[in-house]
């Protein structure tokens, strides 16, 4: 594992806390167990060129009132600035220019001075890289092996990064371990995120306010990009339950390098949590799953998934955003590929998020983990789908017997 965390919080005893919108409406123990109130950076460190220090925390949200400006002094030569943050609603991204060899400094965060170090930048060691990454909670290893192998088998992939956000059912080491274990990945990562992944706000639900309070996972992509992919060739950003195909089985990471913008964007499709051959109630695996919704053949949602070659990237600012489903900042003027499909695995879940969000009206993630009974009137066979899922899986069963 790489990648030490030198992260800043606000006091226990804080006069000044992140606020929900609405604050004065009460919201239950669990949504506040859920809720990062004092997180400020979840990660400082070096940027690629040595000139400036990155700080990447999650949406300041009220806290901003309290804390900008927000000033910065290196301990070694004195040296005091302004942190700049970029303007966006998804994630805090600061930046400060400060001397190359500082590595101690101290932050002025409303009445609290916070002493801090700043850690190294691991790009270098990332060079030339196709990265597919996540963020993993509990997902079963054999899941998160298959999906491996499959970015690697179907993609070419040749590096995985994982930031796993406090898993109960291994450790960090142990997920480490299983990646090691599939065959042609040169380089595996698994980051310890031990912050609050976050949830949705049922208050502001009903106020039909901004309700997805997500802390952990938007932070996540600003670390892989500028910590750790800055000198990729090319990152695929996807969950452990989605699996990228293309219609004429091309590389997505081939297509991504040779990109004048280096971007694509497409959209997910939602494969459902049925077997044509029974519900059996032992672990599936992605094989296993390959029937479609007759009546909701179309795309899943609104949301897209991407990939970037970061070398051809145009940022309108400072660094592009990167977020789930979208990038700001960057020129993308290409249309959603129709070529690159991403399907949605219902069936591959741990469940925890039914677990952890039971307040909120949730789409589907409140409904995936039941097991449908198979309907040749509402189910049909994605041909294609599983073609590729025999090709990609049969062929790695019969390496591992050989």
């Amino acid at each position: 594992m790489v990648g030490e965390l030198n992260s800043v919080f606000l006091p226990e005893d804080s006069n000044i806390l992140r606020q929900p919108i609405s604050p004065e409406i009460p919201r239950s123990d669990q949504f506040m167990a859920e809720f990062d109130q004092r997180g400020i950076f979840y990660s400082i460190f070096r940027d690629i060129s040595g000139k400036r220090v990155w700080f990447l925390g999650p949406e300041l949200m009220n806290l901003e009132r309290s804390v900008l400006p927000m000033w910065v002094e290196s301990v070694q030569s004195g040296v005091r600035t302004q942190i700049r943050f970029l303007k966006n609603d998804h994630v805090c991204v600061g930046y400060a220019e400060l001397p190359r060899d500082e590595h101690e400094l101290l932050i002025e965060i409303g009445e609290h001075n916070v002493l801090t170090k700043v850690g190294k930048n691991y790009s270098a060691q990332f060079k030339d890289s196709r990265i597919v990454y996540c963020i993993n909670k509990d997902n079963d290893l054999r899941w998160v092996k298959d999906w491996a192998a499959f970015y690697v088998k179907e993609h070419g992939a040749d590096t995985i990064v994982i930031f796993d956000n406090n898993s109960q059912t291994y450790t960090p080491l142990q997920l480490e371990a299983a990646l090691k274990e599939v065959p042609e990945i040169k380089r595996s990562k698994v980051i310890n995120w031990p912050f609050k992944f976050g949830t949705v706000d049922p208050v502001a639900q009903k106020l039909n306010k901004p309700a997805h309070n997500l802390f952990a996972q938007r932070v996540a992509h600003m670390e892989l990009y500028l910590r750790y992919g800055m000198r990729a060739k090319s990152i695929l950003n996807v969950d452990i339950d989605e699996l990228v195909i293309s219609a004429k089985r091309r590389s997505i990471f081939d297509v991504v390098q040779q990109r004048f913008l280096g971007c694509i964007k497409f959209d997910r499709y939602l494969v459902e949590n049925a077997r044509e051959h029974g519900t059996a109630n032992d672990l599936q695996s992605f094989r296993d799953y390959y029937l479609r919704n007759k009546l909701h053949l179309g795309r899943q949602d609104k949301y897209k998934k991407w990939a970037i070659a970061p070398s051809r990237l145009r940022s309108l600012q400072k660094t592009p955003i990167l977020w789930t489903h979208r990038i700001y900042g960057a020129l993308n003027p290409y249309p959603t590929s129709k070529e690159f499909k991403c399907y949605h695995f219902a069936g591959i879940t741990c469940d925890w998020r039914r677990q952890e969000d039971r307040e909120v009206e949730r789409e589907w993630q409140h409904s995936r983990s039941n097991q449908l009974e198979f309907d040749q009137n509402l189910h049909v066979k994605d041909e294609f789908l599983a073609e590729v899922l025999h090709d990609v899986f049969d062929e790695q069963t019969e390496e591992a017997v050989q």
